[in-house]
């Protein structure tokens, strides 16, 4: 991995994109983010050779679906070891469980505080093993 991550982010709540963003600036301000705000677009961005270091995919989405376009993205052969971590606000215990099944590194429920996600985006990029990537009801 380079010195500094990229990461991409497939989120089609611009908001959603922009406190991201924010996030990751405190967590790592030299970190490069690319954001989409939908599969298909990421998936271009993809082709065109954007090189992640971690992928943060919304589940529910238009155009494709986040299990969807987890799974285009693990069809890349440069990109199948690449940590994906669906990032989204379902704390389904089932959506956990079939992205995970479907190659997703982690399944992160979307923290409500500002403070929480930058601590939580400078843990992944640090490599810290981290419980409450899972986050679920019963």
């Amino acid at each position: 991995m380079a010195k500094y991550p990229t990461l991409l982010l497939i989120d089609d709540d611009e908001d959603d994109r922009d406190i991201f963003a924010i996030a990751l600036k405190t967590a790592e301000p030299d970190a490069k983010l690319i954001t989409s705000a939908n599969g298909p677009d990421a998936l271009e961005k993809l082709a065109e050779g954007a090189q992640p270091d971690f992928i943060f995919i919304d589940l529910n989405m238009p155009y494709m679906q986040g299990g969807k376009c987890l799974e285009e993205i693990k069809k890349i052969d440069r990109l199948k070891d690449i940590p994906a971590i669906i990032y989204t606000t379902s704390s389904s215990k089932q959506d956990a469980e079939d992205t995970l099944k479907a190659g997703a590194s982690y399944f992160l429920v979307k923290p409500t505080s500002l403070s929480a996600l930058s601590d939580i985006l400078s843990d992944i990029m640090t490599g810290k093993a981290i419980e409450y990537f899972i986050e679920v009801t019963a």
